[in-house]
């Protein structure tokens, strides 16, 4: 299923695809890597963050069936802290 993120932080979002998707009041850990711009060394940051809503994305106009294109779930998330 396709689930599309809201960060409640930073107000940016992401999607993936997912057997199945956080429930309300469940936690999620999001994992970003950056190259640093000294060294090349990859960085990685980790931040926590709460599921606060989520959304049913249904709509005839983007032709969604089961099989070929599911609907999708906006997760509404807020940021809890980091790692």
């Amino acid at each position: 299923m396709r689930v599309w993120f809201k960060f409640g932080d930073s107000g940016r979002d992401a999607h993936v695809e997912l057997p199945a998707a956080p429930r309300v009041g469940e936690g999620v850990l999001w994992v970003t890597e950056e190259e640093s711009p000294d060294d090349g060394a990859v960085i990685e940051y980790r931040k926590q963050y709460r599921v606060r809503h989520v959304d049913w994305t249904i709509s005839e106009r983007l032709n969604m069936t089961a099989t070929e294109n599911p609907p999708v779930l906006i997760v509404h998330l807020e940021h809890v802290g980091e790692l």
